[in-house]
């Protein structure tokens, strides 16, 4: 579920911020690369994304719209 890879791009991205420099889609996954084999989640939208070179093959489009509504049911 890339929760490692979402937690090392969160962390990346923070750290950049707080030096002061805003890091691309590609430095993030470059620096996490680094650390270990990892995902696209730092890249807008769905995406084709080799986990061990770290290249984009292929943009497959843009974020996914999710909806989703609650409803309550009193068990009557």
């Amino acid at each position: 579920m890339a929760s490692s890879s979402a937690d090392l791009t969160a962390a990346i991205a923070a750290t950049g911020l707080a030096l002061g420099r805003e890091l691309s889609s590609e430095e993030i996954a470059q620096i996490a690369l680094s650390i270990e084999p990892t995902d696209g989640v730092m890249i807008p939208g769905v995406a084709l994304f080799d986990h061990r070179a770290g290249t984009l093959h292929e943009s497959l489009g843009p974020p996914l719209l999710w909806k989703s509504w609650q409803s309550t049911w009193e068990g009557r």
